[in-house]
């Protein structure tokens, strides 16, 4: 199971120390550069509750529940909601402020989406994070439909599992695959505390050639 003190390393690590990790494992390069905070800043990982939507066709019926719903009431404290459209993301906001209130009172800590976020300053005024393309005033509704929840979706060319990490932050996002997660947590503890070496000899005054050395460049280098 994929815990709160894990996800609180990749926090640690931000979006880029968690792509060196992967470098390193040679996991691929499985990040998403579009994507950044239009709510609050920081970082946030957590496990991806995914949503499929498509747009809506003329005349087709307006869907019984609305977009977000399910994967909130899926969620839990360790999720991270990702919403994913097929089509134009210019066509509306694909996530607001009443599915935000809902997933902060669930304990979601996040939203990842492919797309565009509407009531961003509402959101921003709850602290609740949101990470996505961009941002518009168009409702999804009669837009925008959910085709599933807890399915694979695609970001840019990534594919998100459910039950992967995301890990997103002002860099972009990146996914580590859940069948990965046991060897991303040795690596991922063992580049934190290199990492915070680093930083202390820099704040030191040690010459930079030196902690910036051959060491260094072989950070994100397989040792096999």
């Amino acid at each position: 199971m994929i815990d709160v003190a894990f996800l609180n390393v990749l926090e640690e690590l931000g979006s880029c120390g968690t792509s060196d990790v992967l470098d390193r494992l040679r996991l691929g390069d499985r990040w998403i550069d579009r994507l950044g905070p239009v709510t609050v800043p920081g970082c946030v990982a957590g496990v991806a509750v995914t949503t499929a939507l498509e747009p809506m066709l003329p005349g087709e019926p307006r869907p019984p529940v609305h977009l977000g719903a399910r994967a909130i009431d899926a969620a839990d404290a360790r999720s991270v909601i990702v919403m994913a459209l097929d089509g134009d993301e210019a066509i509306s906001g694909l996530w607001g402020d009443l599915l935000s209130l809902a997933a902060q009172v669930k304990g979601v800590r996040a939203t990842v989406v492919g797309g565009r976020c509407r009531d961003t300053d509402a959101i921003r005024e709850l602290g609740y994070p949101v990470f996505a393309t961009g941002t518009i005033p168009a409702s999804a509704r009669g837009r925008v439909k959910e085709v599933a929840v807890g399915v694979p979706v695609e970001l840019d060319g990534v594919r998100i599992e459910p039950g992967d990490v995301i890990v997103s932050d002002g860099d972009g996002a990146v996914v580590v695959p859940a069948g990965e997660v046991g060897r991303v947590r040795d690596t991922a503890e063992a580049m934190l505390a290199a990492e915070a070496e680093i930083t202390a000899g820099i704040r030191a005054g040690t010459p930079l050639s030196e902690i910036l050395g051959a060491g260094y460049e072989s950070m994100t280098q397989d040792p096999s």
